[in-house]
């Protein structure tokens, strides 16, 4: 190996910069090229290709959340990053890596997420990002008491509602509330066997129709009132059960039909 010294290269004087030895010099320079061609040679990433990366927003606090990559293979590690420091290093191929799930989201969960895929070389080959929209629960324009409806009728939807049933049947989540086991009832029937996602839901008839519908009717011994369609449901999570509130909820009536039936209440979960 060949010491190069700067004096063997250069001298100089209070007015003058001269070369000592013009050969040792080019040979630096033709050094200093290599070098520079080895560098440039040995990067062997390519810019990253991008990836497509969807959400389920936006998404009210309480939802679930979902973020799913259109690039699904084990052949590359996955390197998740989101809001507040939140990441899922993948230091294994993995073949489920593509998606990430959250439940009962919060505000914090807002914001931007972003993903990486890196081969086998260590080189980022794909990478792409989305935002998550969060919003806030929807503003109830009621504030009945717990537990309890009021109705236009007495003695029809008006509740204290000490038996509260929150259950999955066949092809529905219902909600059923009453003052006295076996006596007469308020019942809620949501799309799906899974209960409910915080949010606004629509009457339907006796049952729902889709995903943001609620079936609602009053069942008294001898009659049935079912609620109006297209009227707002309110449906919210608080410390993980449960509340069910509607305001002014207009319900036929089979005795007077002129004379529909007003109710609002509140049901909570056990």
């Amino acid at each position: 190996m060949i010491d190069y010294h700067i004096a063997d290269v250069l001298s100089s004087n209070t007015n003058t910069l001269k070369l000592q030895n013009p050969n040792r010099l080019l040979i630096i320079f033709m050094g200093l090229s290599l070098i520079l061609a080895s560098c440039k040679k040995s990067n062997k990433c390519s810019d990253p290709l991008p990836l497509t990366l969807e959400n389920n927003g936006p998404v009210y606090v309480g939802w679930p959340l979902s973020l799913e990559a259109d690039v699904r293979s084990s052949a590359y590690l996955y390197k998740w990053s989101g809001p507040n420091g939140w990441k899922q290093d993948y230091r294994i191929y993995s073949s489920d890596a593509w998606h990430q799930d959250f439940l009962n989201v919060t505000a914090a969960e807002a914001g931007e997420y972003k993903l990486r895929l890196l081969d086998s070389e260590g080189c980022v080959a794909y990478e792409g990002s989305t935002t998550v929209q969060v919003l806030s629960a929807p503003t109830i324009p009621c504030t009945p008491t717990a537990n309890t409806s009021t109705s236009s009728v007495v003695g029809v939807g008006d509740f204290t509602f000490t038996s509260r049933t929150f259950q999955t049947g066949s092809s529905y989540y219902f909600v059923e509330g009453s003052q006295v086991i076996n006596g007469p009832f308020m019942r809620f029937a949501f799309l799906g066997q899974t209960p409910p996602l915080p949010g606004v839901y629509s009457t339907s008839g006796f049952f729902a129709i889709d995903p943001g519908d609620v079936g609602l009717y009053i069942e008294t011994i001898t009659y049935q009132f079912v609620a109006n369609p297209d009227q707002k449901v309110y449906v919210n999570k608080v410390n993980n059960k449960l509340e069910i509130t509607f305001c002014s909820v207009k319900f036929n009536n089979p005795i007077n039909p002129a004379n529909p039936i007003t109710v609002s209440g509140k049901i909570v979960q056990p």
